[in-house]
C-alpha cells in the first residue's frame, strides 16, 4: 500500500506530495463526496421554482491530506503552483479499496472558478495540511471514492502485568509518548489510550 498523496509532473519530472506518517495511519481526513452539476440556474418567475441547465456533471470530492512535513516544502510549492494553474495529478487513497485516480484537477465552484488549495502549518510538528476539492476530469468520469474501515479492536491477553491490542486499519496517528510514573499514554488524532 503506498500512504495518501497526490502524484504530478509539471514538467521537471514526477513529484509525489504525500503524508509522511506510518503507512497504516497516512490517509485523507475528511473526505467527503460533492458531486455537482455544472450548468446555468435560475428561478421561474411564475412558479419560482429553480431549474437548472445541465452541461456536465462534475464527480468531486473534498478532504485533507495530513502529515506533509516543512522537508517537503519545495514539493507541496510545485503542487500549489501546478494544481492551481489548471494541471491534473493522481489521488492515490490509500483506503480499503485500494483506489487510486488519474486525470484530477482542482474543482470548481458553481460559477466556474476554481477553487483552491487550503494550506495550514501546524507549528508544533512542522507539519503542513493540504484541504482540497478535487474532481476527476478523466474519461470515463469516475466517482471519487475513498473507503477507510471503522477501528476495530481486541484485546489479545491481558495478565497481572502484560496487556497488548491488536488495531487493525487504523485512523490514528501517533503523536506523542509520554512517561510518568509507569502510565504510558499514546495520544491519537481523536482517542487517548492510557495503559497503566
Amino acid at each position: 500500500m503506498a500512504n495518501a498523496s497526490f502524484t504530478f509532473d509539471d514538467g521537471t519530472g514526477s513529484q509525489v506530495l504525500q503524508c509522511r506518517w506510518p503507512t497504516i495511519a497516512a490517509k485523507f481526513r475528511d473526505w467527503t463526496p460533492v458531486p455537482k452539476y455544472i450548468g446555468e440556474r435560475g428561478v421561474a418567475l411564475g412558479d419560482r421554482r429553480r431549474y437548472q441547465y445541465i452541461h456536465a456533471t462534475s464527480q468531486a470530492a473534498s478532504g485533507r491530506l495530513p502529515g506533509i512535513p516543512v522537508s517537503d516544502e519545495q514539493i507541496l510549492r510545485a503542487f500549489i503552483l501546478w494544481a492551481e494553474g489548471g494541471g491534473t495529478f493522481t489521488v492515490t487513497t490509500n483506503d480499503a479499496e485500494a483506489n487510486v485516480y488519474a486525470d484530477c484537477q482542482l474543482a470548481s465552484d458553481r460559477d466556474g472558478q476554481p477553487i483552491d488549495l487550503d494550506v495550514q502549518l501546524d507549528g508544533v510538528w512542522n507539519e503542513f495540511t493540504v484541504g482540497f476539492v478535487i474532481e476527476h476530469v478523466g474519461d470515463p468520469q469516475q466517482g471519487l471514492r475513498c473507503v477507510y474501515l471503522a477501528i476495530p479492536t481486541t484485546v489479545q491477553s491481558a495478565t497481572a502485568l502484560s496487556y497488548a491490542w491488536t488495531f487493525t486499519d487504523v485512523d490514528l496517528v501517533v503523536h506523542e509518548l509520554n512517561v510518568d510514573d509507569l502510565t504510558y499514554t499514546w495520544t491519537f488524532e481523536d482517542v487517548e489510550l492510557t495503559i497503566a
